[in-house]
């Protein structure tokens, strides 16, 4: 009969240890699912941009506050003009880079070839960047920011864009203090009534290759200008590709032509879009 009650009492003993421990562990687990939803809605509130009264607070926040991977749009009722803070990933290696260029959609650009020796890759970056100015994607995006700033009273408002398609890419490679910068964006139809203009202290010089029209262009002023760079567009219309080269560096036209050629004639040089 000791017996019995005795084993009744552990396992009434054990129940209640069970009851305790169960409770807590449900306590503990609704404390966390509590500091979780706290961070996440502290986290909310810190990326939900402010009104701003001047733009320098709009370049304030966004510098302290976005990540490189977050695309946010400014409409500036001043001038009802947009500026673009844009989203990017980054890739550490070429491999890297193409399952990047591949995920987002952005334009492809080959492993280029004729690289001077000692230039390594550097780095690799997909990522949404203002349209073309003026055209059809802008004008819908400004009409769009423009009414829900209007609605709130904003003179500057600041959006958060949500993107999983990348319209530019970049590859770099370096070689000490210098750099070759190959980047490539899908081509946008210049807005009617609107003109290429040359760019300031800038001098143009038109070159085909393998039957591809490009455009060298130099600064004149070779202390204070721009790098020198070679553009074309791709065999079929969709990509703009562009090569830009540290100034000083030593690379002429004649090396640009032929990494270019090596981006012309590799199977993946036509657009993903």
């Amino acid at each position: 009969m000791l017996a019995k009650k005795t084993v009744a009492a552990a396992m009434a003993s054990m129940l209640l240890l069970s009851a305790v421990t169960t409770g807590t562990a449900g306590a503990a687990t609704a404390v966390q699912s509590k500091s979780a939803k706290t961070e996440k809605k502290k986290e909310a509130a810190a990326a939900k941009p402010p009104k701003f009264k001047k733009l320098g607070d709009v370049h304030d926040w966004v510098n302290k506050h976005k990540k490189p991977e977050e695309l946010y749009v400014l409409y500036d009722a001043t001038d009802g003009l947009l500026t673009y803070f844009m989203g990017a990933h980054e890739a550490k290696t070429y491999k890297e880079f193409t399952q990047k260029q591949s995920k987002y959609k952005g334009p492809a650009i080959p492993e280029p070839g004729a690289l001077p020796e000692g230039y390594r890759f550097k780095r690799g970056e997909v990522s949404k960047v203002r349209p073309m100015l003026f055209g059809q994607e802008y004008k819908e995006i400004v009409e769009q920011l423009k009414a829900e700033a209007e609605k709130q009273g904003l003179t500057y408002y600041l959006k958060k864009m949500d993107w999983d398609t990348a319209n530019h890419s970049f590859v770099g490679y370096s070689k000490g203090k210098n750099t070759i910068g190959i980047y490539a964006q899908y081509h946008e139809e210049m807005p009617k009534g609107m003109t290429r203009m040359k760019g300031k202290g800038t001098s143009e010089e038109k070159i085909e290759i393998d039957g591809i029209q490009a455009l060298y262009v130099t600064y004149s002023d070779t202390k204070n200008g721009g790098d020198d760079r070679l553009e074309w567009l791709s065999a079929d219309g969709k990509v703009d590709f562009k090569i830009m080269v540290t100034k000083g560096s030593g690379i002429g036209k004649e090396q640009l032509i032929e990494i270019a050629k090596s981006l012309i004639s590799a199977p993946s040089s036509s657009s993903e879009k």
